[in-house]
């Protein structure tokens, strides 16, 4: 297929470039199609990928607010739900849509993330038209912003559409205040508004707009008068809400002072190394973590940025689009850089340069075309910048293959950075998840072998021998992850299960009792779970008030209803298991398709089991006594 794409692509650049051609790039409709065409061609490879054990499982397929019915309460749902650092309630509403329509299938997803990003190359398309009043740089700087390699990961990663939907409305925000320039009718402004507000609910770091429009108006040389601040009102009032909501977002990642020292160098150093790889776009990697192999490099950062911004001053002086495209630049890149570092510590991911590419790519497009004016030898702008194009359009279109699945994206992360320990423990996870646990066991002793301060290698250890039954070794596994990292919630959660199997219950109270202190995921599972080593510590009183917590978060679920009434036997409380047992009947009887449900939970092994394991304080005589006569 790549070679059919090269040929395709070569023989299109043939035709341009014959003396005689019928002039595609006069006429603004070729250029447009010419553009669509390009950035479909280049990205075809995205509609075969599957979702990505890459937060896809998690925030996609695991997410029961984007898999609920068509309702106006689902749709408030997720308007009003607010998880920090990922409110995006506009791509989430897209999923849910989506969801309902199709189910799940991942060609739909990357269909439609392509189709966004089409969107996005046309309003860029439109941005520098109206910029420059020049066809030939607005498809240039368009064509070559759409298929740069550094976009494969938007476009390829189903869960960026949030990235999409946020730079479609960012930039037709854009192109609308520019027509505002041209007319000054308040419809525009409006418009311009309107696309804020929506470009804002995938991404809060569209508040930058009104900044954005300031700056448009010094490009075009407007008078900075007290109509141009006015004018913006409503949208500076928009950016507060949105600065807020960001705030609140990144409030868990401000670090003390040594950290924050660290993660000003980070900074430093990420500026610049997102130009470079723009303009060298050579080892593009999906993930960009602080590691021993990057690490080194940030003690560099002070350095590197001074030259990035020597250079781009140089070029910037007396130019003022030039020098908007840089300040565009820095404006839409600086709150990624990582100044503040929040989740998993990566000092650079590709697609936050979405946007902020733009500003590179127009800068530097329009420095090029500026150069060739002034040497006589504008004419050969096309034919040079549609090889470049093409060139990075190949490179994109081989890149997009690694986003197949999930074992290819982290293999290839490894080709890149042997040392990336994300890349390596997520591969190990995956295979894990595909049953594959020796090869998933050599990348978890791979990780302890490179890491062996990092807890993550152990933890995996520990759930390949917990699978293996080899009991004894996998809770020493898990018990040394503990000890490396004792804010996780899922380890002391499935040590917790690994004591309780082993039937040490008072320590699986404890471990569940620090699972639900650092906020399991599912709180609800670990009430259940912590209620089973109560009871089988003979503490009926806290079994029972556990089981209540998870039975109020889980009202449909029948084994957690008849556990309830088998504690209430148990423990000798026959009114309250009457009653319980009276509101399962109720239930069923409003429902007569959950009756047998119910009836074969009840009875499971057999109703002589349950029966015998709900027998008057049976474990309470065994935990204490050793001792039951049933």
């Amino acid at each position: 297929m790549g070679v059919i794409h090269v040929c395709a692509l070569a023989k299109g650049v043939a035709a341009i470039l014959k003396e005689n051609s019928p002039g595609i790039f006069e006429t603004r409709n070729s250029l447009i199609l010419a553009l669509l065409a390009l950035v479909i061609l280049t990205f075809a490879p995205v509609m075969s990928a599957d979702y990505l054990f890459f937060d896809e499982h998690i925030y996609i397929l695991r997410n029961p607010v984007i898999a609920a019915p068509l309702s106006f309460d689902s749709l408030a749902r997720i308007f009003t739900s607010f998880e920090k650092n990922i409110y995006t309630p506009l791509s989430i509403a897209s999923f849910w849509l989506e969801y309902n329509m199709t189910g799940f299938n991942s060609a739909v997803s990357h269909f439609i993330n392509l189709l966004l990003h089409l969107g996005c190359a046309l309003m860029v398309f439109l941005v520098v038209e109206a910029l420059l009043k020049n066809r030939k740089i607005a498809f240039v700087a368009a064509a070559i912003w759409a298929i740069h390699p550094a976009q494969v990961e938007s476009v390829a990663w189903v869960l960026e559409r949030r990235n999409l939907l946020y730079g479609l409305f960012y930039f037709a925000s854009m192109a609308a205040y520019l027509r505002y320039l041209q007319r000054f009718r308040a419809v525009d402004m409006a418009v311009a508004t309107v696309c804020m507000i929506l470009s804002g609910l995938s991404k809060n770091l569209a508040l930058f707009l009104p900044l954005v429009w300031l700056m448009l108006d010094w490009s075009q040389s407007r008078a900075m008068t007290r109509t141009v601040i006015v004018e913006k009102l409503p949208a500076v009032v928009v950016a507060i809400v949105y600065l807020s909501l960001m705030l609140f977002g990144v409030q868990d990642g401000i670090s003390g002072q040594g950290q924050q020292t660290f993660n000003w160098l980070i900074a430093t150093y990420t500026i610049g190394f997102y130009v470079m790889k723009t303009i060298f776009p050579i080892g593009i990697a999906p993930i960009y973590e602080i590691n021993a192999g990057s690490e080194p490099w940030f003690l560099f950062g002070p350095v590197f940025l001074l030259i990035t911004l020597g250079v781009a001053w140089s070029l910037c002086r007396k130019n003022r689009l030039v020098t908007f495209a840089w300040l565009f630049y820095l404006l839409n890149i600086v709150p990624l850089s990582g100044i503040v570092v929040v989740g998993y510590p990566f000092y650079a991911a590709l697609h936050f340069i979405y946007v902020a590419l733009f500003g590179i790519i127009l800068g530097l497009a329009v420095l090029f075309y500026n150069l060739l004016s002034s040497c006589a030898k504008v004419h050969v702008f096309m034919p040079v910048s549609i090889v470049l194009t093409v060139a990075l359009s190949v490179v994109s279109f081989q890149y997009s293959h690694v986003y197949t699945n999930s074992r290819t994206l982290f293999e290839y992360a490894l080709e890149i950075d042997p040392d990336n320990r994300f890349a390596r423990g997520q591969l190990a996870t995956f295979l894990a998840s595909q049953n594959d646990y020796a090869e998933a066991g050599k990348h978890y002793q791979e990780l302890i072998k490179r890491y062996p301060d990092y807890f993550s290698g152990y933890y995996g250890m520990g759930r390949v021998y917990r699978r293996a039954g080899q009991y004894d070794v996998a809770l020493t596994y898990f018990s040394r992850a503990l000890e490396l990292n004792s804010r996780r919630a899922d380890l002391p959660f499935d040590r917790g299960l690994l004591l309780l199997t082993a039937g040490d219950f008072a320590a699986a109270e404890k471990d569940f009792s620090l699972s639900l202190q650092n906020k399991y995921s599912n709180m609800s599972l670990v009430y259940f779970w912590r209620s089973d080593a109560r009871r089988r510590q003979g503490n009926y009183l806290g079994a029972i008030e556990d089981l209540l917590l998870a039975a109020a978060d889980n009202k449909d679920d029948f084994s957690i209803k008849v556990g309830l009434v088998e504690l209430y036997v148990e423990s000798g409380q026959v009114a309250e298991a009457v009653s319980a047992l009276m509101a399962v009947c109720r239930q069923f009887a409003a429902d007569p398709s959950q009756q047998q449900e119910y009836m074969q939970i009840i009875s499971s092994p057999s109703l002589a089991a349950v029966l015998t394991r709900s027998a008057l304080y049976r474990n309470y005589f065994r935990y204490h006594f050793k001792w039951y006569p049933l």
